[in-house]
């Protein structure tokens, strides 16, 4: 993120499907209701975001892996969209699986090693990056 710029709504959008590879549902339904209603406080939240999504502070690599783990925690299914663009970025299924066991044991639980568990192994399946 070295230079500041304004950036419009449809490059907002463009960076999650540059990150992604798609619009995933949650965001896209945030643009479709907010945009038309309060299209100021939209460009504000996603500016925050883009900031810290490609900050140069930490490689995207990694960002995205901290944010798997972070929505694995959570319980969100939005951790699968993250750890697509951790293997976009060159994650291995390692660095992931170890996410999985890093969320698992900060939240002294299991529900982010089996949810991250079965996403990985959903992606898995899914891909030709096969473990």
């Amino acid at each position: 993120m070295s230079e500041q710029k304004q950036r419009s709504l449809d490059d907002y959008k463009q960076s999650y499907i540059d990150l992604f590879g798609a619009m995933p549902p949650l965001p896209l339904g945030k643009f479709d209701f907010a945009e038309s209603i309060d299209a100021d406080f939209l460009k504000l939240a996603e500016e925050v975001r883009y900031r810290t999504f490609f900050s140069d502070d930490l490689d995207h690599k990694t960002i995205q892996l901290v944010c798997f783990a972070l929505l694995l925690n959570d319980g969100s299914p939005a951790a699968k969209h993250h750890a697509v663009a951790a293997l976009k970025l060159g994650a291995t299924w390692a660095e992931l699986w170890l996410m999985c066991k890093i969320a698992s044991t900060v939240s002294g639980g299991l529900g982010p090693l089996n949810l991250g568990g079965s996403l990985l192994n959903d992606l898995n399946k899914e891909s030709d990056n096969g473990r």
